[in-house]
């Protein structure tokens, strides 16, 4: 007994190096990601740090399973070289592995504000751009490279300092074996308890975060492999059931169908979906100086919504919320999940039905994030990526400068018969933030490495307007310019899980009355029904938003983050992690959510709950049945 209990000292040194290295990855976490946390307490931290110790144990368990299980075994062969390469072989492997996605997410996390999932893996494997980004990547960012690095080899230097010295030999009789076999059993039991998180009726989750800290600061007690574990495979909806449907229908429709007294506008449609352009770089959508001067100027003359979400925090969400009117709302990206052979209807299908032509152009790599297989999927007539474009203005990153990229977006669009609907998503704000070699130096710099590449964004966005207003096509068409989601912030109200989902959305006709300022709340999936009302679409149709000129609806925005729903209307935002309530925010007088009023204003918090509920089962139900579309 005596020497097994050593084998089990021997095991736990080693497992407290792990339990160390997670702790100090949480501190690095912290400490780069900073002003993400500063908001809350210094006890709320220590609590976030002291209780992150729980969802280290459990990934630890999980990840190192065959390492603790070939390191309990009771048999002699434990203290021979060979058994004992082959553990540290494993555990290097598996725990280098984990310290690479913990140190990941000390840069990463600042670009889409939680911690990874498995998700990102089957992101990276769309298209050509994750090879061509890495080594930009790894320049930027040398110095995550060396703190993992750093991490990995402390942890190989701690594994060695533990000495094993092996016992004389002692007879072992029937007895020994049997408590030795018992001491088995209990502590792999104790291991699926830690990996539960205990021994409730469901393991512990992501949004099990939410219990031991603030809703902030719920990144912080997590850990990078917890997550990911967490989220592989996880791509199935469940029918929810949360009330009748007649009931969710009166709360919220997916079915569409204006009533219009006037004809028909044949305008042409152009959406301009602008990459990483928080609200919080826009001057006119601020109390400070942005970035933006020309979409400041072009604000005044258009209708702008001051008070407009996202619906995601990646560009492989948003796309299909602009032009679909399909949220986020599931752990996977629809056009990465099981749901994205559904039938579903987008701005190009729908006005097809009128006689457009439809195109959307990308100036990145063909097939980035699986762009081109879903525009094609909904209903778009041409895909219009580098390649299309031909020429050698390559960005060395991404693909095709913005500025070069509008000038063929424009030349293409004289090409088109009208009217036209079409689409252009622009690139050059996307980290690394390239800036063409003749216009280096001519925009104005700021705390934050995108802030220049804003400006230049802007600055293209201003020649393409100045060449397409020469047009003939120009005086009759419809523009509309958004965000594919926000970009890393700089203020502290825009890091807040309200702020990070902040974003432009503006409608521009020319020559028209659609002028003016709404601090209504509107998100993407708001686009497609909007654009359809302002062109008297009088044909049946399906959107998971509402037309921000509709005065009869409850006006709001949904998004999911990390195991937990978000609504946000005109006074609130609620936060409901699929069974229950969780936290309610005042949006009037809390910039920062650091008040949960949720225990005090019951009725505000039921009355947004009814409707977010709604949303989801009748989201979840049209994605598992395929009735996006009415059948």
């Amino acid at each position: 007994m005596h020497h097994y209990f050593y084998q089990l000292k021997i095991l736990a040194k080693r497992i407290l190096i792990l339990f160390f290295l997670y702790s100090l990855c949480r501190v690095i976490f912290f400490l780069f990601n900073y002003s993400s946390f500063s908001s809350g307490t210094l006890f709320e931290l220590s609590k976030s740090f002291l209780f992150g110790i729980k969802f280290d144990a459990s990934a630890i368990v999980i990840t190192n399973c065959l390492f603790i299980l070939l390191s309990i075994l009771p048999f002699n062969f434990f203290y021979t070289r060979l058994y004992q390469t082959i553990l540290k072989t494993i555990f290097i492997l598996v725990n280098t592995i984990c310290l690479f996605a913990n140190s990941a997410d000390f840069i990463y996390f600042r670009f889409i504000a939680k911690r990874t999932t498995a998700d990102l893996f089957r992101i990276l494997a769309l298209g050509d751009d994750t090879q061509n980004i890495i080594p930009k990547v790894l320049l930027d960012f040398w110095y995550g490279i060396l703190i993992f690095f750093f991490l990995a080899l402390l942890m190989i230097l701690l594994y060695h300092r533990i000495k094993i010295v092996k016992p004389g030999s002692v007879k072992k009789n029937i007895s020994v074996y049997l408590i030795n076999c018992l001491m088995v059993l209990i502590i792999i039991a104790a291991g699926i308890i830690i990996e539960r998180g205990g021994l409730q009726f469901k393991p512990m989750g992501i949004l099990a975060a939410t219990n031991y800290s603030t809703v902030q600061n719920a990144q912080l007690v997590l850990n990078t492999p917890f997550t990911i574990i967490k989220t592989l495979g996880k791509i199935e909806l469940t029918d929810e059931n949360y009330m009748e449907d007649a009931e969710a229908k009166k709360k919220f429709s997916l079915y569409h169908q204006y009533k219009k007294t006037e004809p028909f506008r044949k305008l042409n449609v152009v959406v301009i979906i602008l990459e990483s352009f928080s609200k919080e770089y826009i001057g006119g959508l601020n109390s400070y100086p942005g970035y933006t001067p020309f979409l400041d100027s072009l604000m005044k003359q258009g209708f702008v919504f001051t008070n407009a979400f996202a619906n995601s925090k990646k560009s492989i969400e948003g796309i299909p919320a602009v032009l679909a009117s399909i949220p986020a709302l599931m752990n996977e990206p629809y056009i990465t999940s099981a749901y994205n052979g559904n039938k579903i209807n987008s701005l190009a299908s729908l006005l097809k039905k009128k006689g457009y032509t439809s195109v959307f152009f990308h100036g990145g790599n063909n097939g980035t994030m699986g762009f081109d297989n879903f525009v094609n999927a909904a209903g778009f007539d041409f895909y219009m990526g580098r390649t299309e474009y031909g020429k050698n203005d390559y960005d060395g990153d991404w693909g095709v400068f913005d500025e070069k990229f509008y000038s063929f977006f424009v030349s293409e669009m004289n090409k088109l018969k009208q009217p036209f609907i079409t689409c252009m998503f622009s690139i050059s704000s996307h980290h690394p933030y390239p800036i063409p070699a003749e216009h280096q130096g001519k925009f104005k710099k700021g705390p934050l490495p995108i802030h220049e590449s804003i400006g230049y964004a802007d600055y293209s966005l201003k020649t393409f307007f100045e060449n397409a207003c020469g047009q003939s096509w120009y005086d009759s068409t419809l523009f509309v310019i958004t965000s594919d989601h926000t970009g890393p912030s700089d203020y502290p109200e825009y890091k807040t899980k309200k702020g990070i989902y902040e974003i432009p959305i503006i409608f521009y006709q020319p020559h028209s009355n659609l002028k003016g300022r709404s601090d209504e709340v509107v998100q993407h999936c708001d686009i497609l029904p909007t654009v359809l009302d302002l062109l008297n679409y009088d044909e049946p149709f399906s959107a998971f938003g509402n037309s921000v000129f509709d005065s009869t609806v409850t006006h709001f925005a949904a998004n999911s983050l990390s195991d937990y729903y978000q609504l946000i209307t005109q006074d609130y935002l609620l936060q409901f992690d699929g069974e229950k309530n969780v936290a309610m925010f005042s949006n009037n007088n809390d910039s920062l959510m650091m008040k949960n009023i949720l225990s005090v204003n019951h009725s505000a918090a039921e009355k947004n709950s009814l409707l977010l509920k709604s949303f989801i089962q009748q989201f979840n139900h049209a994605m598992i049945h395929n009735e996006i579309v009415k059948k």
